[in-house]
């Protein structure tokens, strides 16, 4: 419909006919997805998805690194547990979702998501990483 904003308010009102909607005005957040409006249409970021990852995280301030994963880096399911389960499948939850618009770091998401019975340390700081990458 941006093509055609004569046609929106119909369009509005033809749906709210058809279905029990609202109307909440500009899409600025959706899915943790920001959206700008831009002269071109709307440019998307997942920003604030990733700032409240990293806080959750406590890397917020922490310094970021080039590479989602060291090159050589082979996890193993040997070595002490990681001792809270929950976050680490939130955190590897988050990066599968940030995955989706992001392929750069698919791979070591996908390695640190086979890990999700029995974590260790080591996966926990594979995650870690990944995340400073992301920032």
């Amino acid at each position: 419909m941006g093509g055609r904003p004569k046609e929106l308010p119909d369009f509005t009102r033809q749906l709210h006919f058809e279905f029990a909607t609202k109307d909440l005005g500009s899409l600025c957040y959706f899915l943790g997805l920001e959206a700008s409006p831009t002269p071109n249409g709307l440019f998307i970021s997942q920003l604030k998805y990733v700032r409240d990852i990293l806080t959750r995280a406590q890397l917020l301030d922490s310094k970021p690194v080039h590479t989602p994963m060291v090159v050589s880096q082979y996890l193993t399911t040997d070595g002490s547990s990681f001792s809270n389960l929950t976050l680490y499948l939130s955190l590897v939850d988050d990066l599968q979702y940030l995955t989706i618009t992001r392929l750069d770091f698919a791979h070591g998401t996908n390695s640190v998501n086979q890990c999700l019975h029995d974590p260790t340390v080591d996966h926990f700081l594979a995650v870690k990483r990944i995340l400073l990458y992301v920032k």
